[in-house]
């Protein structure tokens, strides 16, 4: 059997990110629009492993309307608490930071609306509540114009 906390890296830091995110993860969340409109709801299925010196997370979204996405996030940390991060989908990277409660990202994203693809800029956080519960807010911009955000709450399955 894969011991997996042999496979982690000794000097790896720990911090929202690596800590909370390590294993399985559900969570629920909703799409808003800048103006109201339609809300598209979703739930996440997410595993975080060890993969030598990268951390690795796959997502499967469920959206209502029947559509399913599957992603892969390759982390990489240049210091305890920053970190660098890419997916197929991701453009370009701003910039990323992890303490034991918060977790900040901004990037480049590809996002899919409709048969379309559209680059968005996120600013992602994600916010411990307890042991078990993370908050997210993640506000899309484009050209400067908030489009919309999305709002999740993450739990840690046993």
């Amino acid at each position: 059997m894969l011991d997996i906390v042999a496979d982690r890296p000794a000097l790896t830091p720990d911090n929202l990110l690596t800590e909370f995110f390590e294993g399985d993860v559900r969570a629920w969340g909703l799409v808003v629009p800048r103006f109201g409109g339609s809300t598209r709801t979703f739930s996440l299925q997410m595993s975080g492993t060890w993969m030598s010196s990268r951390f690795v997370m796959t997502e499967r979204f469920e959206f209502s309307d029947g559509q399913v996405d599957n992603r892969t996030w390759e982390f990489e940390f240049e210091s305890a608490r920053n970190f660098t991060g890419d997916c197929d989908e991701l453009s370009r990277w701003k910039s990323g930071r992890a303490s034991d409660d918060l977790l900040a990202m901004e990037y480049l994203f590809d996002l899919k609306v409709g048969e379309r693809i559209i680059p968005v800029w996120f600013d992602d956080r994600m916010y411990r509540i307890d042991e078990k519960t993370v908050a997210n807010r993640a506000v899309m911009h484009r050209f400067g114009i908030r489009l919309g955000e999305v709002n999740a709450v993450f739990r840690k399955t046993p």
